[in-house]
């Protein structure tokens, strides 16, 4: 009885203290800008597919794999615009500005969790520069991967190996790693190490993956419109960004934990 309680109380001070810098708000915040980005994002890559001419037939393949019919149709219909005109242009602009309201909310998260004293408050302009820059840059990565993956000679092994039904799940799961890797170290303005944002990115991504498969058996025998009617799709990619956007902040939580371990070591080598 007592290792349960301590046990219990073990789990209840872990959640304050990742309460303390996430907010139950948060991922329900992090989730609504989730759901404005999808369709700028999305514009951003057949923009460029069109501008550099990149065959995207295989991403649309990949798409209709992994995700519900409802959301795939939605996404292939973007992808599948063919004109780029000064409205497109238009477009990319206020595409950048949804992507980096994301990014914004994920920066002021990491600023809780990865406080560097060498590195100065930024004011208005810092802050909005500084997230600018950092959503170019993870736009850059995630297009570079994007092209890499489904067009070129990397296309043919990749589409091999997502044929094979055991490996699409292991491809999510490096892809998400990758994904995660990327932001846990980018987002925030302390240098974080490699290692530590591997170790939250395999935490978030096995969170996402077991989510993800969950969902997907659970969907078998569930029927969301029977309660909610035509509005089935937005209540369901509404719960899954939510759930999702958690499972991402618990893995900033770990890198943040591993980030201040590293730091005290550092710290206690160079006293001694």
């Amino acid at each position: 009885m007592d290792q349960v309680r301590s046990f219990v109380a073990f789990v209840y001070k872990v959640y304050n203290q990742y309460r303390k810098y996430v907010p139950a708000y948060a991922s329900a915040a992090l989730s609504f800008y989730l759901l404005i980005l999808i369709i700028p994002a999305t514009s951003i890559i057949a923009w460029l597919s069109n501008l550099f001419h990149i065959d995207l037939q295989m991403l649309e393949s990949i798409l209709s794999q992994y995700l519900q019919p409802e959301y795939s149709k939605i996404i292939l219909s973007v992808l599948n615009r063919s004109s780029v005109s000064i409205s497109s242009i238009v477009i990319l602009g206020f595409s950048l500005y949804a992507v980096s309201r994301g990014v914004g909310n994920i920066y002021l998260i990491s600023k809780k969790m990865f406080k560097d004293p060498h590195v100065e408050e930024e004011g208005l302009v810092g802050y909005y520069g500084y997230v600018f820059k950092v959503t170019i840059l993870l736009l850059f990565a995630m297009t570079v991967v994007v092209f890499l993956l489904v067009s070129g000679p990397f296309s043919k092994i990749f589409h091999f190996l997502t044929g094979i039904a055991i490996l699409q799940y292991v491809i999510m799961f490096w892809l998400l790693v990758v994904f995660f890797m990327c932001i846990y170290t980018i987002v925030p303005r302390a240098t974080i190490d490699v290692h530590d944002a591997h170790a939250g990115a395999i935490v978030a991504s096995s969170g996402i993956l077991i989510f993800y498969i969950f969902f997907k058996i659970y969907m078998h025998f569930a029927n969301y419109r029977n309660v909610y009617g035509p509005l089935a799709s937005l209540v369901l990619l509404l719960f899954v960004f939510n759930w999702s956007s958690e499972v991402f902040y618990i893995g900033m939580y770990v890198t943040h934990n591993l980030y201040l371990r590293r730091l005290k070591h550092e710290k206690s080598n160079l006293n001694h």
